[in-house]
């Protein structure tokens, strides 16, 4: 996490100075408003993929880890939609060393089922946006999450196409 803050300060606090200089001084509210939020979100999606990647690495070099599974796959990837977008998710498949069923530490940590690619958060936003409109705009309603390939169903769900 420490390394997207660094980069943030570095980079993107200059990226929002010339928006603020650009749009925001020009008068031109909506252009800032839609750039200072992409700027926000990819920050985010940094922090996000970043501390995956730190837990992921803190599982591997547990004493636990060590003592009991093996490392069965060392890089599977994964990708998971966010409210900040597309996360590519590397992680270590672990057998145990005592035989039973192999695990994804890092997806049993943070919570996500073996085949989810949709999180939790973007579920949960298409189902309250299915409460409040009508079903087809529930799906085509979310301003700036790419969603193609999945529908709200009536029930609530989600299902792929």
């Amino acid at each position: 996490m420490y390394n997207s803050i660094i980069d943030f300060i570095e980079n993107d606090t200059t990226k929002i100075k010339k928006i603020l200089e650009k749009y925001l001084f020009a008068g031109n509210t909506l252009r800032f408003e839609e750039d200072l939020m992409h700027v926000m979100i990819e920050f985010g999606r940094k922090i996000y993929q970043e501390r995956l990647k730190e837990i992921e690495e803190n599982i591997r070099q547990s004493e636990f880890r060590k003592k009991n599974y093996y490392v069965e796959h060392k890089a599977d990837r994964r990708t998971l939609l966010t409210t900040f977008g597309n996360l590519q998710i590397e992680r270590a498949y672990y057998k145990p060393k005592n035989g039973g069923k192999s695990v994804y530490f890092l997806d049993k940590y943070v919570g996500l089922a073996p085949h989810d690619k949709v999180s939790l958060a973007v579920k949960t936003k298409f189902v309250e946006e299915a409460v409040e409109t009508s079903y087809q705009k529930g799906g085509e309603n979310k301003i700036d999450l790419i969603v193609r390939g999945y529908c709200v169903r009536r029930n609530g769900r989600l299902q792929t196409s």
